[in-house]
């Protein structure tokens, strides 16, 4: 009985392990939760996006309440000082580092480094990339809250597997002008977009796939110049997938995005299907990287569509509807964001700008008069963040 005992261990443990290949890549890179520094930054900054003259506060906890510096004129290093400015202060013995941004688009690495007092040895230092973008643009790099940390990076190392989301359209004829998406690694990885009935299918969208060196640790993009001339003709509306499949990278998640969109999927031999992301595990909560631009050829307005969208902000049908001449725009904010509400024509023509600015998190209502104009079909569109939404609302006098 003994002499079994190994055997039936190792049995045991090679099906617990062959049952979970996915894994993330802090598990892949060997890394553990401990944490050993003198100092540790509380919600550390992999890269992030900023709008004009925005704030962004970063959290050095000092574990062992050593003496640090009131001020230190090398703590915060900004490669383009056109684009941000720095503060650093020091509260209950941690540091707060205040970074805010300028008035100028573009994009700059920021390195910053904590010191103990007189010793003037390096404690701590991270660079991070920092872009600023002007909420005007119609395709914001980076607008959403994606990590590229370890333990927010699913995939599997060795096996062919594949990480697709689920877009729904209704019933508007669209076409894509571009799309965004995010791995761990430089690898190259495979993109389609494809039919989705009740999960991911294999049945292609016009003729829309292909093959792209995605960037590590950082957006990748199929650009709208290459959709445009190799897709020309390709429309599309209902539900449909993106699916992105890799031999041996890890995909990027939100980990507080909306879940319900996120499919995962491994070629193996006893498991070969698609499945919700977080019933494979309760641990790949939230969403993958992947951001789509469409141009909505019913409404002739573009927008911006991206997985775990949802969790972020929800737009309501303007109530009464048809109105006669005015109605109520009202909708929902999860976070503090940069919201823009505009109303077209028929013809994708503006009609009027309701809002534009920042917006505290929470419900808001805005009020649209059309005195002034024709009865017919108009559109408004919620845009948070650069990402969009818009519904259809009929003035019938």
């Amino acid at each position: 009985m003994k002499r079994t005992l190994p055997v039936i261990f190792i049995i045991i443990f090679a099906a617990i392990s062959y049952a979970n290949p996915f894994s993330t890549y802090k598990e892949h890179l060997g890394l553990s939760d401990a944490k050993q520094d003198s100092f540790y930054v509380i919600n550390p900054v992999v890269r992030k996006s900023m709008y004009f003259n925005s704030v962004l506060e970063i959290n050095v906890e000092n574990r062992f309440s050593l003496p640090l510096l009131a001020y230190d004129p090398n703590g915060v290093v900004i490669m383009d000082n056109n684009l941000a400015s720095a503060t650093q202060t020091i509260l209950n013995d941690d540091l707060y580092i205040r970074v805010t941004s300028s008035d100028q688009i573009g994009r700059t690495d920021i390195t910053y480094t904590v010191y103990a007092d007189t010793l003037f040895e390096v404690q701590t230092s991270d660079t991070f990339t920092l872009t600023v973008d002007d909420p005007a643009y119609s395709w914001i790099e980076m607008g959403s809250a994606y990590s590229f940390l370890p333990q927010y990076c699913v995939g599997i190392d060795t096996i062919k597997w594949k990480a697709a989301t689920h877009f729904s359209f209704g019933t508007d004829s669209m076409y894509l002008k571009q799309i965004e998406f995010g791995f761990q690694e430089e690898e190259m990885v495979d993109w389609k977009l494809v039919e989705f009935n009740e999960v991911p299918t294999d049945i292609l969208i016009g003729d829309m796939a292909d093959s792209l060196l995605c960037s590590a640790n950082e957006p990748s993009y199929v650009e709208f110049d290459y959709i445009q001339s190799n897709f020309t003709d390709t429309y599309f509306s209902g539900d449909v997938a993106l699916v992105f499949s890799s031999d041996g990278n890890f995909m990027s998640m939100d980990p507080n995005a909306e879940s319900s969109g996120t499919w995962i999927y491994a070629e193996l031999e006893d498991y070969d299907y698609w499945e919700l992301a977080n019933s494979y595990t309760p641990d790949y909560n939230g969403a993958w990287y992947m951001r789509m631009q469409v141009y909505n050829l019913t409404t002739g307005i573009e927008e911006t569509y991206y997985s775990g969208n949802i969790s972020n902000f929800e737009l309501h049908q303007n109530y009464p509807n048809p109105f006669n001449p005015t109605t109520e725009i009202n909708f929902t904010l999860k976070h503090n964001s940069v919201t823009k509400l505009t109303v077209f024509n028929s013809n994708g023509e503006v009609v009027k700008v309701l809002n534009v600015g920042r917006l505290e998190k929470g419900s808001h209502s805005f009020s649209f008069d059309g005195q002034d104009l024709n009865s017919g079909l108009y559109f408004y569109q919620l845009e948070v963040n650069g990402v969009r939404s818009t519904k259809k609302m009929i003035l019938m006098k």
